[in-house]
């Protein structure tokens, strides 16, 4: 019949969601969730007997010595760390890139996990019940 919905049909494009849903509830309770409370309890002086301050709290954190140079050891820390990472990991590119250029079964055994895990989730992923 012409304009009938199949209901294969319907739920093969929702089953994906469905799969998600766990994962989406968990991150909406876990990380979200906790997040945006801790948000709002931050412009309370006291949250229990909601003494409102403001932006004075973000005020005073950033006249607090202390908060300052733990923030500027972070960002240090963060900028040593990613560069450095950065740096090892385009030598190392640049390395193998010259190894394999020479040997194909190199090549071959480091293109493996790719192929196999590729492989896999096709399968998987085709898989009708």
């Amino acid at each position: 019949m012409k304009g009938r919905i199949e209901m294969g049909a319907v739920l093969g494009n929702t089953r994906p969601v469905l799969f998600l849903l766990p994962s989406l509830l968990g991150i909406l309770c876990f990380y979200l969730l906790p997040f945006l409370i801790i948000l709002v309890y931050s412009f309370f002086n006291d949250p229990i007997r909601r003494n409102y301050t403001g932006f004075a709290n973000y005020a005073a954190l950033l006249k607090n010595h202390a908060f300052l140079l733990a923030l500027k050891n972070t960002v240090l820390f963060l900028a040593g760390a990613v560069g450095s990472a950065l740096l090892v990991s385009l030598l190392l590119a640049l390395l193998l890139r010259r190894l394999l250029s020479r040997s194909g079964l190199l090549k071959a055994a480091l293109g493996l996990p790719l192929t196999v895990t590729a492989g896999y989730v096709r399968r998987v992923g085709d898989h009708r019940p």
